[in-house]
């Protein structure tokens, strides 16, 4: 089952269906996470908060915005 829902993330990931992806990774326990699945899950994840703080920029909420970018720089560094 991790592995087909693995396949399933990765096909969301090509298709820059970044949310889904993170939610289908999010159905494999951590526990049985590989290191391949960890480091797409982190895409996933990095992707989909650029997202949300475009999106937050968009709707003229820029204070937002910017305190989703401080933490995702903080979550994965320069």
């Amino acid at each position: 089952m991790p592995d087909a829902l693995f396949g399933k993330a990765l096909v969301l990931a090509q298709q820059k269906n970044w949310y889904d992806g993170l939610q289908t990774l999010e159905k494999i326990p951590a526990d049985s996470r590989t290191p391949a699945m960890a480091g797409v899950q982190k895409r996933l994840w990095v992707h989909y908060q650029a997202d949300r703080a475009d999106v937050l920029a968009h709707e003229r909420r820029p204070t937002e915005a910017a305190a989703v970018l401080t933490q995702l720089q903080t979550q994965v560094g320069d």
